[in-house]
């Protein structure tokens, strides 16, 4: 389980494009953690306090307009990541795809034992973690995630997804 004392939203600023706030509960502080350079939008918390993903339109990529003679940029959303700790990897970065065996663990009687079934049974309480964000260089980890550019909207993040 995951507490969080962050709440994440977007907002216009100055220059007319909107950009992505966290609201500190705990200290009643409001961090505008991207620069408005670019309009970024519809911020969400990964379920498990390790990201903050959001809607950013950085990917240009001009079409000639044959109604009035001008340059367009359409489809030019993209899906952004920011790990909210300096230490924690990127969500893109390689990872080691090495299997090792498993192990067959047996009983006094040679039967297998269920590891599943004896983790859920011993009555532990799932542990609470608290979310911790550095706000230092917050924007310097953002990475794009693989989907093309396009038109998104209600982003959504879900466990290991």
């Amino acid at each position: 389980m995951v507490f969080s004392r962050w709440l994440a939203y977007s907002r216009g600023v100055d220059n007319r494009l909107t950009a992505v706030f966290i609201f500190d509960s705990k200290e009643s502080k409001i961090h505008q953690v991207t620069s408005g350079a670019y309009p970024d939008y519809d911020p969400c918390f990964d379920p498990e306090g390790k990201y903050l993903y959001y809607i950013t339109s950085r990917t240009f990529s001009p079409v000639y307009s044959s109604f009035d003679n001008t340059f367009i940029y359409p489809n030019s959303a993209t899906i952004a990541a920011v790990p909210l700790k300096n230490d924690t990897p990127s969500p893109i970065a390689p990872r080691n795809d090495e299997v090792k065996a498993k192990e067959d663990k047996k009983e006094s009687d040679g039967k297998k034992k269920d590891d599943k079934k004896d983790k859920d049974d011993d009555g532990k309480k799932e542990e609470i973690k608290i979310v911790k964000i550095d706000f230092d260089g917050f924007e310097n980890r953002l990475v794009m995630l693989p989907p093309k550019a396009g038109r998104y909207a209600n982003l959504q993040a879900v466990k290991k997804k």
